[in-house]
């Protein structure tokens, strides 16, 4: 009774009487038990004594995966505030006219270009790590995530030497930054922490909030990292600098100048921090996978290749290699295909969204209302420690306590629920009234409430992926990030090049707003797509739970769960 009740808590997708089935009677006769016995069921019991007998300091755990996402974030946001005031610099020093003074539209269009070439030559060369990261499955998350560290780290240190230059050197400059996509960039280390987080968090109910604490971490990161610097900015200029105490607006440069050492010192702090990551990941962070599961993973992934490898042979071979990860989207049929196509399409243009306008807005808060560096890490500071709120207290708030406990939801394992579907719907519904707001500030104190009223509803993304992973078997999880994070990638070749544009049009037009009034629609068409998946899947506040029995791991993608309808 004692191994049913273990095995009914570790593997949610089992019933009580499928739990018993294989615990005390199994799924064939005694002699054939151990060939047939369910092999996701076996997986789980063996990753948690795996991990019970190695030593808690190399212990894959939640606490590692959110120290590698804090320190990222931290080392960044640290240090973004100078590294736009550095750019800003270069760009002028770049475009001065004959009496040495340069427009600040000159140096906008200057590091607008430079971030539409680097994105764009970023998302070209990490399809060849994200067409490959379902290979996770079968040799492991650490040299994925070892590949994204140091890739993201050797990237930032070019960068920096870059910096000691005069002028702009844009060519040197955007091959640096494209250079941190070899490893995936930051894009494939966010996806390797995420499949990690699955990993360590098997039961449905429970992969929610893990993601959103994840999520917490980074916001996290960002809180204390503009703050840092901020304080370390301050210090640095008083030791290091000449003429300490002048305070530079952004919109000021408008003449040539050289990069203070006080702005080096902060770039050298986040290469410091980056470095130590390195070590950290390389020497210290265990894999999430156990050996079995990963031989596992590696049998029926040889198996499958192999099947596909038969119908292609030459060019049309190696394209298909590279997308196909995509067809892990064609899991189930039916309704259940639809969901999974649907929802993640949601979640990645969310995504490719919210990159474009992560460019943009800090440009905007800079010609519309003179933000400088500390009013740009004072806006990034506020923001994350409204998304930490947000994902840490308010999430779990409403979904445990309102929508579980008082409203009476019943949280489903397999499929898409109530709760899921108000909370992802709420989220969006505020971003819809947060762009609203932004379209008509008129101050800094707008911005600053529009932003903070924003990330109090921002778990769109992490619910969104907890309920398309329903749909998904454990062992297929790899795939699953590995299509994402590619589909993802297509759409950031283009997405925020296409955001960069609009916005240029827009100042050129005297529209400067404009692209929030486009944000709102798209977020308002999101709204119908989720409301369109409740009727498709024929969601109500009555749904039961479906019946799921895992009885084998099926080599195809489409027959990786087996569904018993007498329920």
């Amino acid at each position: 009774m004692e191994s049913t009740a273990a095995a009914s808590e570790l593997n949610p997708f089992l019933e009580s009487e499928a739990v018993e089935e294989y615990t005390n009677h199994g799924a064939v006769d005694s002699d054939d038990k151990s060939d047939e016995e369910d092999e996701e069921l076996t997986w789980i019991r063996e990753h948690i004594e795996y991990h019970k007998e190695t030593c808690w300091l190399t212990r894959p755990s939640m606490f590692q995966l959110c120290f590698i996402v804090i320190g990222i974030t931290l080392a960044s946001s640290m240090a973004e505030g100078t590294r736009r005031i550095v750019l800003l610099k270069l760009a002028c020093n770049s475009s001065l006219d004959s009496k040495g003074v340069c427009s600040p539209v000159d140096t906008q269009i200057i590091l607008s270009t430079f971030d539409q070439y680097s994105l764009f030559g970023s998302t070209l060369l990490s399809f060849i790590a994200i067409s490959n990261f379902g290979l996770s499955d079968i040799y492991g998350r650490k040299p994925f995530l070892v590949a994204g560290v140091l890739s993201f780290t050797v990237s930032n240190c070019l960068v920096f030497y870059f910096y000691h230059f005069q002028k702009f050197s844009f060519g040197w400059l955007v091959a640096s930054s494209v250079l941190s996509a070899a490893g995936g960039g930051v894009m494939m280390i966010g996806t390797i922490v995420s499949t990690c987080v699955v990993d360590l968090n098997s039961k449905p109910s429970q992969r929610a909030n893990a993601l959103a604490r994840v999520a917490a971490f980074t916001n996290a990161g960002q809180f204390l990292g503009p703050i840092l610097g901020t304080q370390l900015s301050s210090w640095a200029k008083t030791s290091y600098d000449t003429t300490p105490g002048k305070q530079l607006h952004m919109s000021a440069i408008t003449q040539s100048s050289k990069v203070l050492k006080s702005e080096f010192f902060i770039l050298k702090l986040e290469l410091i921090i980056e470095i130590a990551l390195c070590i950290f990941v390389v020497f210290i962070f265990s894999e999430t996978r156990t050996p079995k599961a990963l031989a596992r993973s590696r049998t029926n992934s040889v198996t499958t290749r192999a099947s596909i490898e038969t119908s292609q042979s030459g060019l049309l071979k190696k394209i298909g290699a590279v997308f196909s990860p995509l067809k892990a989207f064609l899991h189930g049929s039916g309704r259940a295909r639809f969901m999974v196509i649907s929802l993640t399409l949601v979640i990645v243009l969310d995504q490719v969204l919210m990159i474009g306008f992560s460019q943009v807005l800090v440009n905007w808060v800079v010609f519309k209302f003179d933000f400088e560096a500390a009013d740009i890490s004072y806006l990034l500071s506020l923001f994350s420690v409204s998304r930490v709120f947000s994902l840490l207290l308010l999430l779990p708030f409403f979904q445990t306590t309102v929508l579980n406990g008082w409203c009476k939801f019943k949280v489903l394992k397999s499929r898409l629920d109530m709760i899921d579907l108000i909370l992802i719907v709420m989220a969006l519904i505020v971003d819809i009234g947060v762009f609203a707001l932004m379209y008509f500030a008129r101050s800094k104190t707008d911005v600053y409430a529009s932003l903070s009223l924003w990330s109090s509803a921002s778990w769109t993304v992490p619910v969104l992926m907890a309920a398309v992973l329903k749909y998904f078997p454990t062992s297929k999880v790899g795939e699953f990030y590995s299509a994402q994070a590619l589909l993802s990638n297509i759409l950031m070749v283009i997405g925020p090049l296409v955001v960069m544009d609009i916005y240029k049009w827009s100042l050129k037009s005297n529209w400067d707003s404009f692209i929030f009034l486009l944000y709102g629609i798209f977020m308002a068409m999101f709204v119908v797509v989720m409301l369109i998946n409740k009727v498709v899947s024929g969601l109500k506040s009555s749904t039961e739970e479906e019946r799921v029995v895992r009885r084998t791991m099926s080599v195809n993608f489409s027959d990786a769960v087996t569904t018993d309808d007498d329920a």
